[in-house]
């Protein structure tokens, strides 16, 4: 028979192997919706808009089906990135138990905001819509990186016998 610090230990173990799967699924799944979804936008731009979008025969000037069919492939690496995040960050909102670690998680994400508001301004006007997705993207990433590391301590703190 188990004992009861033995059983939360399993819990615990259980919980971390879950968790750890479901990123890595994610993961792979982002990866998969990166590499062939950013090779497919024009396609998907002809099928859903005409070819309008899509085609370099059209009226439409050729800037804006090169905006939007690269818009639509940054999209694709956002979406991942967002995945990511989203994933990561309601496991720690989920097993937050400390209000410190609340409140670091507000200080990183007001630090993720204001680097967001300093730099997205500067790359939308170097890279117009894409600068926009990518300062995005690039938040996501840190925020989800923070994640990350504050489930890994989470586990750390939990898991001792």
């Amino acid at each position: 028979h188990l004992s009861k610090k033995q059983h939360q230990y399993e819990h615990l173990q259980h919980l971390h192997d879950t968790y750890t799967a479901l990123v890595k699924l994610v993961l792979c799944i982002g990866c998969l919706f990166t590499f062939l979804g950013t090779n497919y936008t024009s396609v998907l731009l002809h099928v859903l808009a005409g070819s309008k979008w899509s085609s370099s025969s059209s009226s439409l000037s050729s800037s804006y089906q090169n905006t939007a069919s690269s818009s639509l492939s940054a999209f694709c690496v956002y979406i991942s990135t967002l995945a990511f995040n989203g994933t990561t960050e309601a496991f720690v909102y989920g097993v937050v138990d400390k209000p410190k670690d609340v409140g670091t998680l507000g200080i990183i994400h007001g630090c993720v905001g204001v680097l967001f508001a300093i730099t997205v301004p500067i790359a939308v006007k170097m890279y117009g819509t894409i600068g926009l997705i990518l300062g995005n993207g690039i938040c996501m990433i840190i925020r989800g990186t923070f994640a990350v590391y504050l489930a890994a301590c989470f586990f750390r703190e939990h898991t001792t016998i």
